[in-house]
C-alpha cells in the first residue's frame, strides 16, 4: 500500500506538474516572441529588453509574497475537501494581489525614473528601453491576479483549463507583436512599443479566461461570492508568515539576475545582446523547472491536507530524479543548439557565439536548479519556507557574491567565468536542498484552523 501512495504522488505531481509546466511555457512565450521580433529592431533592442526583463521580475518578487503563501493553504483547503473554506481563502487572496499589483507598478515606475539613469548602455538600448517601460508596466496589474487564479485552478483540478488559458493567449501574442510592431498595410508600427502592448494585451485576455475557468471549478468551491468578502487578519497574517521567506528568496535570486545583468552590460553590446537572447531561451526552460517545483508542492500540500506526510518523505525523492532527468533529456540537447538557437534571433556572429555559450553552461546549471527547487516543494507544500529562504542566502550570499567578487578582484571575471560562478551555485543549492529534506525540517504543525479558515470564530 505505501508504494501504491508513493506512486500516487508521483502521477499527481506529474501530471499538475507537466500542466504547470505547460502553463508557465506558454505564459513565458510572451517573452520569446517579443525577443524574436524586437531583436529585429536592430542592436541595442535586446539588450533593453534583458534590463526591463530583469527588473519586472524583481518586482514580482513581492508577487510571491502572497503567491507562496496560497500554495499551502489552497492545496491543503482542497485537500480536506471542504469547499467553503477553499473558495474564502481564494478570493481573499485575489483581493490582496489586486492591492499588491498597484504597489508593483509603483516600484516599477521609480525603476525607470531613478535607476535606469545608471546603466552604462547606448543611446539606441536607453531609448529603446525607456519607451518599453512605457507600457509594460501594466502587467504588473495583471499578472498577481492572474498567476494566483492559475494555482487555485491547479489545486483545484483544473490544470488543463490553466494550460488552455495560457495557450489561447500565446497564440493572440504572436499574432498581435508583428503587427503590433512592424504596423501592416499603410500603418507603420509602434517598434518596441508595440511588443509591450501585445504582452499586455493577451495577459488581460488570459486573465479572463482564468477567472472564466475558475468561477466554473470542478471542486464545486464557489469562489467568486459575496459571503467571501470581508476582512480577515487571520488569513492575512498567515499569508505572510508562509509567503515572506519565499518571497526573500525572489528576491535574492532576481537581484542576482538584475546584478548578472549590469555586469553582463559591461562587456558590451554584442556580449549583452547575446546574453539577452540567451536568457530569454533559458528563462523558457526554467518554466519548466518552475512547473515541476508546482506539481510537486501542490501535491505535497494535497498529501499534508490528508494527514499522509510519511507518503511524502518516500516519494518526493523519486520523483525529484525522475523530474530532473526529464528536464536534463530536453535541456541538455538544446545546450548543443545554442548557437543556431541564437541564429534565430539574430546573425550577428559575435551575438550569437555569447549567447551559445552563455545556454551551454546554463543548461547544466538548469538541471541543477531542478532538483534544487524539488525538494525545496516539500517546504513549500508545508507552509514552512524559512529554510529555502536560508538555502538560497547560503547559495547566493555564501557562494556565488565571493566568488564573482574574488574573479573581479583577480582581474578574471569575463563572462566564461561569471556561467561557471552560476552553475557552481546551482550544485551547491541543489545539495543544501536535498540534505534539508533529507533532515526533516518540511513536517509541519497542521495549519491552525482559524487561519486555515481565514476569519476569527
Amino acid at each position: 500500500m505505501p508504494d501504491d501512495q508513493g506512486h500516487g504522488f508521483q502521477r499527481s505531481a506529474a501530471r499538475i506538474g507537466a500542466f504547470a509546466s505547460l502553463s508557465y511555457a506558454v505564459d513565458y512565450s510572451f517573452q520569446l516572441v517579443d525577443i524574436f521580433w524586437v531583436a529585429r529592431l536592430g542592436a541595442g533592442a535586446p539588450t533593453a529588453i534583458a534590463i526591463a526583463s530583469s527588473t519586472l521580475f524583481l518586482v514580482l518578487a513581492l508577487n510571491e509574497v502572497v503567491g507562496a503563501g496560497t500554495v499551502p493553504l489552497f492545496a491543503q483547503a482542497a485537500g480536506s475537501g471542504d469547499r467553503e473554506r477553499t473558495g474564502h481563502v481564494i478570493l481573499q487572496a485575489l483581493l490582496l494581489k489586486l492591492v499588491l499589483g498597484a504597489v508593483m507598478a509603483l516600484a516599477f515606475g521609480a525603476f525607470m525614473l531613478w535607476a535606469v539613469p545608471l546603466y552604462d548602455i547606448d543611446a539606441a538600448a536607453r531609448g529603446h528601453l525607456a519607451a518599453y517601460g512605457q507600457v509594460i508596466w501594466l502587467s504588473l496589474l495583471l499578472v498577481p491576479a492572474y498567476s494566483t487564479m492559475m494555482t487555485a485552478l491547479r489545486s483545484l483540478g483544473g490544470e488543463a483549463d490553466a494550460a488552455r488559458a495560457s495557450a489561447l493567449a500565446l497564440l493572440l501574442n504572436m499574432a498581435l507583436n508583428p503587427v503590433l510592431i512592424f504596423g501592416v498595410g499603410s500603418w507603420p508600427g509602434l517598434g518596441i512599443v508595440g511588443a509591450a502592448w501585445a504582452t499586455v494585451f493577451a495577459q488581460a485576455v488570459a486573465t479572463v479566461l482564468a477567472a472564466r475557468s475558475l468561477a466554473r471549478n470542478r471542486f464545486g468551491a464557489r469562489v467568486f461570492s459575496t459571503a467571501n468578502l470581508g476582512w480577515c487578519p487571520p488569513l492575512y497574517r498567515g499569508i505572510a508568515i508562509i509567503g515572506l521567506p519565499l518571497g526573500g528568496v525572489m528576491v535574492l535570486y532576481n537581484l542576482e539576475q538584475a546584478a548578472v545583468t549590469a555586469i553582463v552590460v559591461s562587456f558590451g553590446t554584442a556580449v549583452s545582446d547575446g546574453f539577452g537572447i540567451g536568457a530569454r531561451i533559458c528563462s523558457f526552460l526554467f518554466m519548466a523547472v518552475f512547473g515541476i517545483a508546482v506539481g510537486a508542492s501542490v501535491t505535497v500540500g494535497l498529501h499534508l491536507g490528508a494527514e499522509r506526510a510519511d507518503v511524502v518523505r518516500q516519494a518526493l525523492p523519486r520523483f525529484a530524479g525522475a523530474g530532473t532527468a526529464a528536464f536534463g533529456a530536453v535541456a541538455l540537447p538544446l545546450a548543443l543548439l545554442g548557437d543556431e538557437l541564437v541564429r534565430l534571433f539574430t546573425q550577428d556572429a559575435a551575438t550569437v557565439a555569447a549567447g551559445g555559450t552563455y545556454l551551454r553552461f546554463m543548461a547544466v546549471a538548469l538541471c541543477l536548479l531542478c532538483a534544487h527547487h524539488v525538494f525545496n516543494a516539500a517546504f513549500e507544500g508545508a507552509g514552512r519556507n524559512m529554510p529555502v529562504l536560508l538555502a538560497s542566502a547560503a547559495m547566493y550570499l555564501g557562494v556565488e557574491l565571493p566568488a564573482v567578487l574574488a574573479l573581479a578582484f583577480l582581474d578574471a571575471l569575463n563572462p566564461e567565468t561569471l556561467w561557471i560562478a552560476m552553475t557552481v551555485t546551482a550544485a551547491v543549492g541543489a545539495l543544501i536542498s536535498a540534505l534539508l529534506f533529507r533532515h526533516g525540517g518540511w513536517l509541519p504543525e497542521p495549519l491552525s484552523t482559524e487561519l486555515q479558515n481565514g476569519k476569527s470564530r
